[in-house]
């Protein structure tokens, strides 16, 4: 998912956080687990996912992915 990044998150400082998430999903799942969960709590307080289909999308792709662990 860190190569699809929504332009509105890439402003909202929150890129660094997504890629790390992403390398660290086969070495240390349970790190990248909660990185994603502090992402997602990050979009969905700043609001970042309204207003936004692209936006929208990717967060509503990893609140499914983190329902499934």
């Amino acid at each position: 998912m860190a190569s699809q990044i929504p332009p509105k998150l890439k402003t909202a400082d929150l890129t660094r956080f997504i890629i790390k998430a992403a390398q660290l999903e086969k070495a240390k799942p349970v790190i990248s687990y909660w990185c994603e969960y502090w992402i997602v709590n990050q979009i969905l307080s700043k609001g970042l996912h309204t207003g936004d289909a692209e936006t929208l999308q990717y967060t509503t792709t990893l609140m499914e992915k983190l329902e499934r662990v």
